[in-house]
Parts: structure tokens; sequence; C-alpha cells
């Protein structure tokens, strides 16, 4: 039957308790239960959409416009050009100045509207001619117009000082 014996041998009061598991469980249950109850009421039963949490992963990807190919291309020829251009001008090789920029600029006219990431950056190629434009307008600002073509009038600058 269980329960307890009183010292004469009699059957006690029958306390009912809740195993330990259940006990230590329970006030996480409960508040599992109320943030539930919170969320439906915030959110509403009738609203399909998801609350977005730090947790949930974004339903599609975000950079993936461009081909990884074409963008260790472009990537390459970015670095290229910043390493010919911290040379000195006397030195600097307008050929090589020249494949990088038609490069860059090749990626540019196929994903007019790409979405990549270069070293940790998310880029567009957009943010991609902008960087052009700046460092050409120091390296190589005769090169400027073929890269400003394909650059919003209100976003092109014009040339620096000659390096």
């Amino acid at each position: 039957m269980g329960g307890t014996l009183m010292p004469d041998g009699t059957p006690g009061p029958r306390h009912r308790r809740l195993p330990v598991r259940v006990s230590i469980a329970l006030p996480f249950i409960l508040l599992a239960l109320a943030g539930f109850l919170a969320a439906v009421i915030v959110v509403g039963p009738n609203d399909e959409r998801a609350p977005a949490t730090l947790l949930t992963r974004p339903t599609e990807s975000t950079f993936t416009s461009v081909p990884d190919g074409d963008v260790s291309h472009v990537h390459a020829a970015l670095h290229g050009l910043g390493e010919t251009c911290a040379e000195d001008a006397v030195s600097r090789s307008q050929d090589a100045v020249d494949r990088d920029v038609s490069a860059v600029l090749d990626f540019a006219r196929r994903h007019p509207d790409g979405r990549f990431q270069i070293d940790d950056e998310n880029g567009s190629s957009l943010s991609l001619l902008l960087v052009l434009q700046d460092e050409l307008s120091t390296c190589a600002p005769s090169l400027l117009p073929r890269v400003q073509e394909l650059i919003p009038p209100q976003l092109r600058r014009a040339p620096g000082p000659a390096s």
C-alpha cells in the first residue's frame, strides 16, 4: 500500500510528494509556458510571421548572387591594383593598372546588382566601383572616366592630387 507507518503499526497520513526531477523541472516548464503565452499575445495567433530570434537563420543566403570564381578574380584584381598603385608613379606598370581596372569593370558590368563577400566584408558592385574610383583618383586619374560611366553622377568625385 505504500505510505508511512505510525509507531503503533497503523498506516499514517499519506503525503503525495512530487518526484525530485519533476519538482526541479516544474519551474522551468512553467517559465517556458509563460514565455510561449506572452509570445502568442504579442505576436497574435493570426500573424503568419514567426518571431525572429538571435538564433534564427535567414531563410535564404544573403550573398549568393555572384559565383565564387568571379569574386576570387575581382578580389585578386583589387589587391593587385592596390600593390601596383603603392609603387612610385615612375616605376608603376600601366599595363598592370589597366589589366586590374578592366577586370573590376568587367565584373561590375556582368554583375551590376551583385552582392558578395571579400575579406569578410559585405560588398556590392557599386561599392566595388566606389573603391576603384577612390584608388584611381590618385593612382591613375586618366582611367577615372571608364569607372565613372558606371557610377551614378551624385557619387562621382573629381581626381585627387597625382602621386
